[in-house]
Formats: structure tokens, C-alpha cells, sequence
């Protein structure tokens, strides 16, 4: 979770950034990669490792976690602080990347990453050494930095790692913005543990059947919000900190917004027609009870309503980050997470599993329409003109 969290946060921050630099010139963008680059390793390391020393001391505390059980997991966490530590740095070189313009290399260092997991797990599984098996991701971690710092120096991005004291006065506000949006990724990603945990409280087995019919519904919504956003995402970001501003911002994410809720609506009514489709095939040959697989089914299709909700939302969630509005974003994902528990409360007795999942696509509806609402609030009056900064600078490129 945390991982995950600091990688994509940290990723979709980076896009502006480059962004922002880029109307200085290409050296200006080369010393932003290496100036950040430098400072991330003080950084990340420090905030891992008391990431990983406070879940160390959780677990331990807890009377309920058997001694056998409690050392392992806190063995595998000491090994997950150098891996969580990589996909920070591969989170903010991919994001680089990514506002450059080279789109392709962020997934292809995903796949190189992934060949080497499975290849290094099957080979440590194949000689018993279960408890190094969190080396396989370190060294998937390894590969993906690796290919993507080969990419940078392709794209003639690197500017060389620099001096950690002489960049840290220039790079405070970016790692200020980095924390809040890790705490927003993190605040976002908590949702499903939060649906999971409840949804354990329904009786034995329903936090698998959960995770099941979550899994089948996350396939189709990632193959269809993954492709473009990074693109518009990068693309709004150049518009803004080039010669559109804030006017031109402004319009091309309020269309995104209302042709994403348009576009998903026919996605969304297929995943909750086919539901019991994409319950039964699967499960059925696990020789699951029917009213499990009719479960999951109900998960499915509760679930898929929300569809729109997610993918309008992302869209606005990235108009606050190409502004660089963390702290907004953070408060609609702490309100989030309260809303999606009380819903889930409210909804979890009634209808059982179905009505966490109606809790989530109720949820996601309000968070997209807060977002949007809040984004174009933003938009219309900086508080801290911020927004007054870049309309002038853009307008200074086009004069020239």
C-alpha cells in the first residue's frame, strides 16, 4: 500500500513539474532531474525505514498476531523498505519520462519488472528459500530504476546526481508537495482495505468472496482508464505551464470530465449486465456454492455502477495536480474514506457484500463531482496565485 502510494503519487507530481520547467529550456529540465533525483535518496530512505519501523512496532503490539507469525511479517517488512525506497526513485523517473513525453517507457519498465519477479520467484520457490521471497521484488525493483534511468539518459533527460546540500533549498517545496500526495494516494488506496475489513465482519470467507468479484471488476476498469490519462495528464500539464493557462486548462478538463462520465456509461452497464456471467465461469469451476457465486455476482454489478464515478474522478484529480492543489486532494480523500466506512455501515447489514460494494460506487460519485466542483473553484480564484504565476508566464512565451 505504501509503496504503491508513494510511486504513483510521487509519479503524478512529477509530470508538472517537468512540465513547469520545461519553458526554461532543456538544461533548466535536466536540472530539475538531477537535483530531485539526488535529494529523493535522503529522502526516501528516511521516510521508509520510519514507515517500516513504526509497521515493525504495530505488528509486534498486536495481542492477537501469534509470535511465529508477528516475526515474519516484520522480517518481510525490513525486507520491503529498500523495495518501497526503488519505487520511489522509479516513480519519479517514470514520471519524467512520462511528461517528456515518452509514454511507452513507464510500461515497458513495468514488464520488465514483472519478468523479473516471476522469474526470480520461481527460481527462490524452486529451491525453498520461502523467506527470501521478498528479494524477487527487490530485484524487479532493480531492473524497472534500472531501465528507466537507461531511458533517461536516452532522452538526454539525466542531469547528473549534484550535490545533495547545495539542491536541498531548491527542492523543498516539490518534497512538500511529494508527502501530501503520498498521504492522498495512501488515504485513496485505503478504501478496499477498508471495504475488505468490513466486509469480514459479514461472517468466514467474505473477505475472499470480496476480493474475488473486486478482482474480475479492477481488469476491465484499469485496461480502460490506464491508456489515455497519462497522455491528457501530460498534455494539460504542457497547455498550463506553456502559453493556455488557466482559461485553457479549465476547458479541456471540463470536457474530459463530462465525455469520460459519457464514454464509461455503456462500460458500466456491460460489467453490471455481464456480472453473472463473470461470476459464474470462473467459480463455478472452484465448485463454490451457488449463493456465493450470486454474490458475487451482486458485487459486480453494484460495483460497475460506480464506473463513471472513478473514471470522471481521476480526471479531476488530475486537473488539481497539474495546479498543484495536494492539499485539496487530500482532503477529499480523507473524506472519502469516512464517507465510504459510514455507507458501508449503513448498507452492510441489509445487503450484505453488495451493499459495500454499492457503498463504493456511491462513494466515488460524490469524491468525482467534489473534485470537479473543487477544481474549477481553484481554477477561478487562486488563493495563492499560483494560477496568476503561470497564466503570465505563458503569456511571456507566446509574446516571444
Amino acid at each position: 500500500l505504501f509503496g504503491g502510494a508513494s510511486s504513483v503519487g510521487i509519479e503524478l507530481l512529477s509530470v508538472p513539474l517537468i512540465q513547469e520547467k520545461r519553458v526554461s529550456g532543456h538544461r533548466a529540465v535536466c536540472n530539475l532531474v538531477g537535483t530531485l533525483s539526488t535529494t529523493m535518496v535522503p529522502w526516501g530512505l528516511v521516510t521508509t525505514v520510519v514507515f517500516g519501523l513504526i509497521s515493525a512496532v504495530l505488528v509486534l503490539g498486536m495481542p492477537v498476531v501469534h509470535p511465529s507469525v508477528a516475526g515474519y511479517t516484520v522480517g518481510y517488512l525490513l525486507e520491503t523498505i529498500p523495495i518501497i525506497f526503488m519505487m520511489m526513485l522509479s516513480g519519479l523517473w517514470s514520471g519524467f519520462l512520462s511528461g517528456h513525453g515518452a509514454f511507452m517507457a513507464s510500461g515497458w519498465a513495468h514488464a520488465v519488472r514483472w519478468m523479473v519477479v516471476i522469474g526470480a520467484t520461481l527460481l527462490l520457490t524452486q529451491l525453498a528459500l520461502l523467506p527470501l521471497l521478498g528479494c524477487a521484488f527487490l530485484a524487479g525493483e532493480l531492473a524497472r530504476t534500472g531501465y528507466l534511468w537507461w531511458k533517461l539518459k536516452q532522452e538526454v533527460l539525466w542531469g547528473g546526481w549534484g550535490s545533495v546540500l547545495r539542491s536541498l533549498p531548491s527542492v523543498q517545496a516539490p518534497f512538500a508537495i511529494f508527502g501530501l500526495q503520498v498521504l492522498a494516494m495512501l488515504a485513496i488506496n485505503s478504501n478496499f482495505i477498508i471495504d475488505k475489513a468490513m466486509g469480514s465482519f459479514l461472517g468466514p470467507g467474505k473477505l475472499s468472496l470480496f476480493e474475488y468479484a473486486f478482482t474480475l471488476y479492477l481488469v476491465p476498469t484499469t485496461i480502460i482508464s490506464s491508456g489515455l490519462l497519462p497522455v491528457l495528464f501530460s498534455e494539460w500539464s504542457r497547455v498550463f505551464y506553456s502559453a493556455g493557462g488557466a482559461s485553457q486548462l479549465l476547458f479541456l478538463v471540463k470536457h474530459a470530465f463530462w465525455k469520460s462520465i459519457v464514454w464509461s456509461l455503456p462500460f458500466s452497464l456491460a460489467i453490471s449486465v455481464t456480472a453473472s456471467l463473470l461470476a459464474t465461469q470462473p467459480f463455478q469451476v472452484g465448485k463454490l456454492p451457488t449463493h456465493d457465486v450470486s454474490e458475487i455476482f451482486g458485487v459486480i454489478g453494484c460495483l460497475g455502477l460506480g464506473l463513471p464515478g472513478v473514471l470522471a474522478g481521476l480526471v479531476a484529480m488530475r486537473g488539481l495536480l497539474v495546479i498543484k492543489e495536494t492539499k485539496t486532494f487530500l482532503a477529499v480523500a480523507i473524506s472519502k474514506c469516512v464517507m465510504n466506512a459510514s455507507l458501508n455501515y449503513v448498507l452492510m447489514v441489509p445487503f450484505g457484500l453488495a451493499g459495500i460494494a454499492l457503498s463504493t460506487a456511491l462513494t466515488e460519485t460524490i469524491a468525482a463531482a467534489s473534485l470537479y466542483l473543487l477544481f474549477r473553484y481553484r481554477v477561478r480564484y487562486p488563493a495563492l496565485g499560483k494560477l496568476a504565476t503561470a497564466e503570465e508566464s505563458g503569456a511571456t512565451v507566446s509574446s516571444s
